[in-house]
């Protein structure tokens, strides 16, 4: 006759088992979507640092920082 602490610890268990499965799914379908706002957000970054270059006559070309390297598999859209 199973005991209620081990009614519990099933119950625990299973509840365990639904949040990590959760969290898988999760993690599958917000990888490509945050990348992609990863790569979005550096697009606007170079387009303000571009626009910044180009009418404030106070930065020059030297002074503004370097955009960060793209991975390799990065293509602009």
């Amino acid at each position: 006759m199973p005991s209620l602490v081990d009614g519990k610890a099933n119950e625990l268990f299973e509840k365990v088992k639904s949040i990590h499965e959760l969290a898988e799914s999760f993690d599958k379908r917000s990888g490509p979507l945050m990348q992609e706002g990863r790569r979005s957000l550096l697009d606007i970054s170079l387009a303000a640092q571009k626009v910044t270059r180009k009418f404030d006559p106070l930065v020059s070309p030297a002074a503004a920082a370097p955009p960060p390297p793209r991975k390799p598999n990065q293509k602009r859209q």
